[in-house]
């Protein structure tokens, strides 16, 4: 037996087995509520070793080998990685059986093992030696330069910049929490907000590392937007020139939008580096026959389902820039289709655990949109209120939408009272577009495909444009700007050969400024200015509130009088920072026979300054105890802490 028809039936066999064992333990646990799907994965079992066992005595019939040859030599890969191919969505599925749809995978050790070999596979499967791109000793310095220059501005100050920790990131945070503590560790379902639990695997990894503290719940989103800014580094490098990549890489590293959403323990940042990644994986291989880009291209794709929903619009940039191709030029769609089955099959094993519980849960995928969109109960009441028909409604949207980018200020999750793009960065984004239109480079379809993506998705959202909807775009910008700069410098040089090299130095010099306006408009103007704007705020409240509990004793009970516009859990920060602390609401004045029963042992009460009235009559029922308050940045008071027993710790 030639040595590739042995290796091909390896995999056949060691398929089968892993199949068989995993399969006959999920059946014998008698816990798996698809027994349908554990016969299948066991039918699977007894195919693969079979098909190994065939391959050794006497043979596969010659009919069989044949396809088996046509199809290796379309897809240009051996037996053995079809064999891999075969197995991937066998065992990709075997993933989604063993995980279940608790927090707890019903068989964790199956449900690991078989998606860790699941990527192996589809990815061997679709691995070719010859499209490695080797990266020099000069290539991998400059990347990591980029990456600790990017990661800087992202990680110093972690505690204070932005100045509290917000509800949302708290609720993300108690759901990272949950997994480092070992409640959850299914990472195939939704969790907080119909979110996928795979992201908080991300924090959870950092806070069972440096506990459970702002900086360990605030560095994964720091180092994901770095690692953004790594890829917008290679992207633009390699499709627009050396300069090119540099220019967008400084640029990005400094932007106040992207600078913001790497600070904040959310979801959100991902996505830039998904979109770059896929994008630029996909723009690369297509242009250079490059195999092993589009196998990277299928598995972020498959990985960027795992977090926020913008996410799901890479699939739609992707397929319609498929359709794009297969209109203008569909002989070398033709010559790609191999690749591009390879990729989207990687994709498809990737993702498939998630999307099969989605398919379960159909409202749980559908939540994200629903509660956002304006194609529905939003544009009819928005018709009502407002006396304007649909059509103008949208056109306004589309103006808000698109508008995000350059003229219109973002608002929602964060309001710096300016567009993702400062006046000066915006001129040369414009220009990056005039550019993009005339010259038709390459990466032109898919760049503009990127950025009308995410208008599209802040336009068609309430709240547009709502800031959280677009980190994605921001590296896109970051392109546009490096391209536009880029070009302007050639356009010069062309009419001013004489002036190259002052060419240069001045794009360097408007770069830096480009950066510095940037950086300074984030840290220095908007950074200050919310910590007087967002005084004596719910998020303000909670988060010094969870501060100053988290120093308590795990057994303190807080009586809370912040009725009737806040309660205890109202920002979820309070309970990121203080978990053990336990909250009762005073809803009622003091002595109300309606408040619940005051509790024995270690207790605090806490009263926001609105209800301050009600401390005099607490401390007549409590006397000898001790006032204290905390300040907001205003210097005034935040609240009010009253502590009974001040000397019984």
């Amino acid at each position: 037996m030639k040595q590739n028809a042995r290796n091909a039936t390896l995999v056949w066999l060691a398929g089968g087995v892993f199949l068989l064992i995993t399969g006959s333990s999920i059946w014998a646990a008698g816990r798996s509520e698809y027994p349908i799907v554990v016969i299948l994965i066991l039918a699977l079992a007894v195919f693969f070793l079979l098909a190994g066992a065939t391959k050794i005595q006497p043979g596969w019939p010659v009919r069989v080998e044949q396809a088996s040859q046509r199809i290796c030599a379309w897809l240009s890969v051996s037996e053995a990685q079809l064999a891999a191919l075969a197995l991937s969505p066998a065992l990709s599925l075997t993933v989604w059986l063993a995980a279940g749809k608790a927090d707890l995978m019903t068989f964790p050790l199956i449900a690991w093992l078989a998606w860790a070999l699941a990527l192996t596979a589809a990815v061997f499967g679709g691995f070719e030696q010859a499209s490695s791109v080797p990266l020099s000793r000069k290539t991998l310095i400059s990347l990591a330069g980029v990456f600790l220059l990017a990661l800087l501005p992202r990680i110093l100050f972690s505690e204070t910049i932005p100045i509290f920790l917000s509800g949302d990131e708290g609720s993300a945070g108690i759901a990272a929490a949950r997994m480092a503590n070992g409640q959850v560790n299914n990472l195939f379902r939704l969790d907080w907000y119909s979110f996928p639990t795979f992201y908080f695997s991300i924090p959870a990894l950092s806070i069972r590392l440096f506990g459970q503290t702002l900086t360990a719940l605030r560095v994964p989103a720091a180092i994901g937007g770095a690692l953004t800014v790594v890829a917008v580094f290679a992207l633009a490098q390699t499709a627009f020139g050396a300069r090119a990549g540099w220019f967008a890489a400084i640029f990005l590293t400094f932007s106040h939008f992207h600078n913001h959403f790497s600070r904040i323990a959310l979801n959100n940042i991902w996505d830039g580096l998904w979109f770059t990644v896929v994008c630029g994986a996909l723009w690369y291989g297509l242009e250079r026959n490059r195999r092993n880009a589009f196998m990277l291209a299928g598995l972020t794709l498959g990985l960027s389902q795992y977090f926020y929903t913008s996410g799901r619009g890479l699939l739609v940039v992707v397929i319609l820039w498929m359709i794009f191709l297969a209109v203008r030029n569909r002989a070398r769609l033709r010559a790609r289709l191999p690749d591009l089955t390879l990729m989207w099959l990687t994709a498809w094993v990737t993702a498939l655990p998630l999307v099969f519980f989605e398919i379960q849960f159909p409202n749980e995928f559908a939540a994200p949109f629903n509660r956002v969109t304006i194609l529905g109960k939003w544009m009819t009441v928005t018709m009502q209120s407002s006396g304007l028909p649909a059509w103008h409604i949208l056109l306004d949207q589309l103006w808000l939408g698109f508008g995000g980018f350059a003229w219109v200020p973002i608002r929602h999750w964060y309001t710096p009272g300016a567009p993702i793009l400062l006046p000066s960065s915006a001129i040369f984004f414009a220009l990056g577009l005039i550019f993009l239109l005339w010259k038709r480079d390459s990466f032109r379809l898919p760049l503009l495909l990127w950025l009308a993506a995410y208008g599209l998705m802040g336009s068609l959202s309430e709240s547009a444009p709502a800031s959280q909807r677009y980190p994605g775009a921001a590296p896109a910008a970051a392109l546009l700007i490096g391209y536009g700069l880029e070009n302007s410098l050639r356009l010069l040089t062309r009419f001013f050969p004489a002036g190259e090299k002052a060419f240069h130095w001045l794009g360097v010099l408007i770069i830096l400024l480009l950066a510095g306006v940037e950086g300074e408009f984030y840290f220095f103007k908007y950074t200050p200015q919310s910590a007087l704007r967002l005084t004596h705020t719910n998020s303000m409240i909670g988060d010094r509130m969870g501060h100053y509990l988290a120093q308590q004793p795990p057994d303190t009970q807080v009586l809370f009088l912040g009725g009737p516009y806040m309660s205890f859990k109202s920002i979820p920060s309070t309970q990121y920072y203080a978990p053990a602390i336990t909250g009762i609401d005073i809803n009622f004045p003091w002595g109300d026979p309606q408040n619940p029963p005051i509790p024995t042992g270690k207790i605090l009460f806490i009263i926001l300054p609105y209800n301050q009235d009600q401390i005099a009559l607490i401390m007549r029922a409590y006397p000898n105890g001790r006032l204290t308050d905390q300040m907001d940045n205003d210097d005034s008071p935040l609240f009010y802490i009253y502590d009974p027993n001040p000397d019984n710790p």
